[in-house]
């Protein structure tokens, strides 16, 4: 895993200004329907677009999604796309040269399979941060920035 991911949740946190349009930031969050002393799923903010990706199951609050998950199985999921809110406590990881459409093209095509061991809210942060920040082609140029289907 990605050494920003080892980091995360170590200070010091940092926050956008006005002036950081193309921003590619990170901040956990509590799961779908959990505590929020739990934040365990990660979100990603890219502010080219003004917009918050994360990578959840369909049926996110199910037990039978739950059951599904911790045997080990996939489930189907989405990637949700919103408006950024307030972005206090957002981890800045770097800037993008990619366009809103570059990311949203990505995004459709990321697997639609969402699996505790290999492809989670965690893999699908980290594929994403990497290919706005370019450190990959989109293609596995560097290292798959997918997992496979």
């Amino acid at each position: 895993m990605r050494l920003w991911l080892a980091g995360l949740l170590s200070p010091p946190w940092s926050t956008f200004s006005p002036d950081r349009s193309r921003t590619v930031a990170i901040r956990t969050y509590p799961l779908i329907g959990m505590p929020s002393w739990i934040p365990l799923h990660l979100h990603v903010a890219i502010c080219c677009g003004n917009i918050v990706f994360d990578f959840v199951p369909d049926e996110a609050t199910s037990p039978l999604t739950l059951a599904q998950l911790l045997s080990g199985s996939a489930v189907t999921a989405r990637i949700r796309q919103r408006p950024r809110g307030s972005l206090d406590r957002w981890r800045v990881l770097g800037e993008t040269s990619r366009t809103q459409c570059d990311l949203a093209t990505w995004a459709a095509e990321y697997p639609a399979q969402l699996s505790l061991l290999d492809n989670n809210c965690w893999t699908f942060a980290s594929a994403l941060v990497c290919f706005a920040l370019e450190e990959r082609d989109g293609h596995g140029a560097a290292a798959p920035s997918r997992p496979e289907q």
